[in-house]
């Protein structure tokens, strides 16, 4: 009873095992569904947007015609009027076709007054009606022959736009039919080997079988050969016939239980086989889950690692970035420093030099203003000493003040004008 409990829960383990496999199996057949309808949308979607695109670039190409037409018309209009060779010819062969005209027709003369008009102004009338002519034949033409070209570029255009899309409509259908054939080839190889599979178990059943019919032959040979041999008394008969009976039976029993030990663990064989290559796929799996982790985990610690290099590169960066800028500044204040040095020593020199040369000036004035007493004295006569002493002390108050007036000048804060 416990062996048969324990190969029930065993059978039961597998059934599970078989159930899971083909509910994991309907999964992934639905998501390849899904798969194939999306493939589906994505090409109808690349579809459309490549009927735009090319429905756009129609558009532009005639846009771009119709510009080019306008352009080919302005500069058709600008023309000048044929040569005269050219005129006159087109005015023969209009002549003769007005002279048909008229004969077929009846129709009375194109210039009924041609008598009394001016040769001069019929002249013109005739060149100017030849230029109606010509204009508009050359217009006709012009006309007819733009349609054409019209009709030609469409046509092409049609065609080029056919073309790209029998080719995509072939590719599709071409690469549909590799996958019908592959998921056709993969069906056939799966019922392929489910029909080996079939016929293998059928020939060992087969084998079985026949093995058992031969026993049960070579039995009923013996037994028969047994129940031919009689003896003389009936009991020894009777007693032989039954034990004959009993092991005949005991011996049926025998195989009966025998065969069905064999097709169970033939069936448990079977199982345990199936038991083990679902443990197996579930063991790759897991391994497989297991790698995948301890790669994410690599992953994460070297991105880790790489962020704080990052970091560290940042942070020694910024150092540098403040290093040099504190050296920079320092530079400004040495360069800042040297230039007001320079400042207050030209602002010095230029002090001196204006106050020497003010003091220069001043007694410039003084030997001026002397000679011109001088010059008076000589004229009038002979100054008294107290007027000359008084002169000189009046140049020397004045060349101070004034040497004073500049110093006190730069001594206050607008000569920095001056510099600028």
């Amino acid at each position: 009873m416990a062996d048969r409990r324990r190969a029930m829960m065993k059978r039961s383990d597998i059934k599970r095992g078989l159930r899971e496999m083909h509910i994991e199996g309907k999964k992934a057949t639905e998501m390849e569904k899904l798969q194939r309808a999306k493939e589906v949308f994505d090409l109808k979607l690349r579809q459309t947007e490549r009927d735009k695109k090319l429905a756009e670039e129609l558009a532009l190409r005639k846009h771009f015609e119709l510009q080019e037409f306008f352009q080919k018309k302005k500069a058709r209009q600008a023309v000048s009027i044929l040569p005269d060779s050219t005129a006159q010819n087109l005015e023969a062969k209009l002549k003769e076709k007005d002279l048909e005209n008229a004969s077929n027709s009846k129709l009375p003369d194109v210039w009924p007054f041609i008598d009394k008009m001016d040769p001069r102004q019929l002249q013109e009338k005739k060149l100017s009606y030849r230029r109606e002519l010509q204009n508009q034949q050359i217009g006709n033409r012009r006309r007819l022959r733009e349609k054409e070209e019209e009709k030609h570029r469409e046509r092409k255009i049609l065609e080029e736009v056919g073309e790209a899309l029998r080719k995509e409509e072939v590719e599709a259908e071409r690469q549909k039919k590799e996958k019908v054939l592959m998921l056709q080839v993969e069906r056939d190889a799966f019922l392929k080997a489910r029909q080996i599979w079939k016929d293998k178990r059928k020939n060992l059943l087969k084998r079985e079988y026949e093995e058992i019919v031969k026993i049960v032959a070579k039995k009923e040979a013996l037994q028969k050969e047994e129940s031919e041999q009689k003896t003389d008394t009936r009991m020894w008969k009777d007693a032989m016939a039954e034990n004959v009976g009993k092991k005949i039976q005991a011996e049926a029993f025998k195989k009966t239980e025998r065969e069905r030990i064999c097709h169970e663990l033939y069936l448990a064989e079977k199982e345990n086989e199936l038991a083990d290559e679902v443990i197996r796929a579930a063991l790759r799996k897991q391994r497989a889950s297991r790698e995948l982790l301890q790669d994410m985990a690599r992953h994460e610690k070297a991105a880790a690692e790489r962020q704080a290099k990052d970091d560290a590169i940042d942070a020694a960066f910024i150092r540098y970035l403040v290093e040099q800028r504190r050296k920079m500044e320092e530079a400004d204040r040495k360069k800042e420093q040297e230039r007001r040095e320079k400042m207050e020593q030209f602002g010095n020199e230029l002090k001196e030099t204006i106050t020497r040369n003010s003091m220069q000036h001043s007694e410039e004035l003084a030997h001026r203003r002397f000679r011109a007493d001088d010059e008076e004295v000589g004229q009038n006569g002979v100054p008294g000493v107290e007027k000359l002493s008084d002169s000189k002390n009046c140049a020397k108050i004045k060349i101070k003040c004034h040497s004073e007036s500049v110093l006190d000048d730069w001594k206050s804060p607008q000569p920095k004008k001056v510099f600028t």
